[in-house]
């Protein structure tokens, strides 16, 4: 099964706890743009950041200076926090101009040579680096420019390397086309949506070693999930009319579905098993965790057929507990209880930092 990978918008650092950390437990990898001018593999680089550190300054300071300085000092004590998750889910990437004049660099201290077409569309803007910072810079305020070389980067990645975007800011650069509204980047964003509104506690955790012991713990689950929210990714990308969107638009849209379908659903699911009489039933619900990753490893996108069986061969009883699996809507959407698990995982990791 092809891997999600994704890349943050927004800028160098998430600035919020909900955003880094549903990111990190739902995409197998998530990418941030280094925004400095580096020579080395920026994850040795941060991974080997010694703190304390000074940043100096030439030349006079000014307010573009002050917000460059900012996002520097911003961007190296968010991966310094998060050291160990660097190579374990987390990935920084140079922003495409280092990218770029590194490549050119290196090919002519090889001795070879470069094509002069090629040097021409660089010096004048006109490759695809160039050309993705045109796009990005003319929906920048100017205020906003210090942040170009992040987003113009994880714009082309996305499209060159099939990165799915994550933003959680209020972007409204319509970078959306029709052609870019793919499955996988849906899923994503309807994935931010259900860790705000239905696994909120997620933010609470703040210590990267608790965040590995969760995605860990979760990992074999994560697929039935990820189907799930596949299945709903038609109604989000048929909800937007328009040619062009932004993922503010696209997050809006994605809101509403989770808070009309998933809870819902979820509530429903709930209340039909804690008002079961059958034992069974519960005891089942109870370990489901202990079955998903089986069925998820071997099927990836189970049928409700398979599921069904497997969990009456599994606990003996064709009769009442296959019947009430059945009517409760679990076998057949059993996605959504990963964020049950998440819920219950995160408040014993919570209970037990207490």
């Amino acid at each position: 099964m092809n891997s999600y990978k994704g890349i943050y918008f927004s800028n160098s650092y998430f600035s919020s706890n909900i955003a880094f950390n549903s990111a990190f437990l739902f995409y197998d990898e998530v990418s941030i743009i280094s925004p400095m001018d580096i020579q080395t593999d920026p994850n040795e680089y941060y991974k080997n950041f010694k703190v304390p550190y000074k940043i100096g300054l030439i030349g006079q300071e000014d307010d573009d200076c002050r917000k460059k300085i900012d996002l520097l000092v911003k961007t190296i004590d968010f991966a310094v926090r998060n050291k160990i998750l660097i190579g374990n889910g987390l990935v920084y990437k140079d922003h495409i101009l280092n990218t770029k004049i590194n490549s050119l660099v290196n090919t002519l201290m090889s001795g070879k040579g470069i094509p002069v077409d090629e040097l021409i569309k660089f010096a004048y803007g006109k490759d695809d680096v160039g050309e993705a910072f045109d796009e990005i810079k003319k929906y920048l305020k100017q205020s906003e420019e210090h942040q170009l070389k992040i987003k113009a980067s994880a714009y082309l990645l996305s499209k060159k390397e099939n990165y799915e975007l994550i933003d959680d800011g209020d972007d409204k650069i319509p970078i959306f086309d029709s052609e870019n509204r793919k499955v996988k980047q849906l899923s994503g964003i309807l994935s931010e949506n259900c860790f705000t509104i239905l696994m909120p506690r997620v933010e609470e955790i703040g210590n990267p070693e608790q965040l590995l012991e969760i995605k860990e713990y979760l990992k074999d689950i994560l697929v039935p999930y990820r189907m799930a929210l596949q299945k709903l990714s038609k109604k989000l990308k048929d909800s937007i009319k328009s040619d062009n969107c932004s993922y503010s638009d696209l997050g809006n849209e994605a809101r509403f579905i989770v808070e009309s379908e998933v809870e819902p659903y979820l509530y429903e699911m709930k209340m039909k098993i804690e008002q079961s009489e059958n034992k069974m039933l519960i005891k089942t619900f109870g370990k489901i965790l202990g079955w998903i990753p089986l069925i998820a490893t071997l099927y990836y996108a189970p049928s409700p057929d398979k599921l069904l069986a497997a969990f009456s061969k599994a606990y003996n009883d064709i009769g009442s507990m296959g019947e009430s699996i059945y009517n409760t809507s679990l076998a057949r959407d059993l996605g959504f209880s990963y964020i049950i698990s998440v819920n219950k995982k995160v408040e014993k990791v919570i209970k037990k930092e207490l």
